[in-house]
């Protein structure tokens, strides 16, 4: 089985349950002072936030069982789950948002041999920056 990412204890995988596509994004916070005969000014306010967004297919469900159910378990937990890319790379703590699915292709029997899936993460921790501040704030404070 070749992973592609793992939420909390969720692996999607290469033929079995593949996503196709992961969206990021990041929103920075600005307060905007509109002035008069000049351009408006932005002063940057508190952090970022980040999102990512996952979709894809799995086909062949067997039984008609749904491999997604076990994403809606830990969503229901409401707590911050790790994501790692099957590389490795540790990309940070999410919540699930939201999980969107569509069955097809319903065969006799009711069940569907296709979901098509979207699901949406927000990011709770704030980063590799606020990690090393973290780090660097604690490493001073044991100093003092």
């Amino acid at each position: 089985m070749r992973i592609m990412a793992i939420i909390g204890a969720f692996v999607f995988s290469a033929n079995e349950k593949e996503f196709h596509n992961m969206d990021k994004t990041i929103r920075y916070h600005y307060a905007k002072i509109k002035r008069i005969h000049a351009g408006t000014e932005y002063h940057a306010i508190g952090g970022r936030d980040e999102s990512r967004t996952i979709a894809g297919r799995i086909n062949a469900l067997q039984s008609g069982s749904n491999p997604l159910d076990q994403l809606e378990q830990q969503a229901e937990l409401k707590i911050e789950l790790p994501i790692f890319l099957g590389t490795g790379r540790y990309l940070g703590l999410f919540v699930i948002e939201e999980i969107k699915t569509r069955e097809t292709k319903i065969i006799d029997n009711g069940a569907a041999i296709q979901v098509d899936f979207t699901i949406t993460l927000a990011r709770t921790d704030g980063g590799l920056l606020s990690w090393i501040k973290g780090m660097i704030g604690s490493s001073i404070g044991g100093l003092l």
